[in-house]
């Protein structure tokens, strides 16, 4: 080979290996970049990962208490229906008491009323007063009919005769003081 093609050919190896060295070059700032560009993207989506498990917990978190205020609504809405029933139970049994309170007055008032038709209860003043008066006068009736046997008993040898007599003529006052005022 000529000198000049053994030149030639050395400047084309050292083209080709400059050419070589560039694209190297060109190849690693390339490979460089998107080394950068795939961490930058990783921590990215790492960045994003924990971003997502977050909003996931936060989530979970949303239905956990949506959960457990669907069961606290519906143990208020149990709660609830309860209170009602209980409501118109106490209501049912509040009106049958009231009823039964007013027939049991109803009733009361009857008797009362009957007791005292029964007993002259409803009679005016006057006709009280003349019906005791009168049993009294019976009881004094009686007691003067007794005193007169026992002073009939006594006058065979009692010296206590003059008190029994005195005694009935106070009785006998009474009794025609109570006739006077029966009378009058």
């Amino acid at each position: 080979m000529s000198l000049d093609k053994l030149f030639h050919h050395i400047l084309l190896t050292e083209q080709k290996v400059s050419e070589q060295t560039r694209l190297m070059q060109d190849v690693k700032a390339a490979i460089s970049k998107y080394q950068e560009q795939i961490k930058t993207t990783t921590e990215e989506l790492n960045c994003a990962k924990n971003q997502l498990e977050e909003k996931c917990k936060v989530l979970i978190e949303y239905g956990l208490q949506m959960e457990q205020l669907k069961k606290c609504n519906d143990s208020r809405e149990k709660q609830r229906e309860e209170l009602l029933t209980q409501q118109r139970q106490l209501k049912e049994t509040s009106e049958e008491a009231r009823c039964g309170a007013a027939e049991e007055r109803d009733r009361f008032m009857e008797e009362i009323l009957s007791f005292n038709a029964e007993f002259n209860l409803l009679m005016d003043r006057q006709a009280r007063e003349e019906t005791r008066a009168r049993e009294e006068m019976e009881t004094m009736d009686r007691e003067e009919k007794s005193l007169n046997e026992e002073m009939e008993r006594m006058t065979q040898g009692h010296a206590g005769i003059l008190s029994l007599q005195a005694e009935k003529s106070v009785l006998q006052e009474e009794i025609s003081q109570l006739q006077r005022c029966v009378k009058g």
